[in-house]
């Protein structure tokens, strides 16, 4: 929880990968429900 913390606050920057996953689940929510099914 600390470093979803820090990542809301502006002290942490999450590695590029990981960037990258959530700018493609923001944009596409529907695949949340398919990997949660896979």
């Amino acid at each position: 929880m600390a470093t979803l913390r820090d990542w809301e606050q502006g002290r942490f920057v999450p590695p590029g990968g990981v960037l990258c996953l959530l700018k493609i689940i923001y944009n596409h929510p529907d695949l949340i429900s398919e990997l949660d099914a896979a």
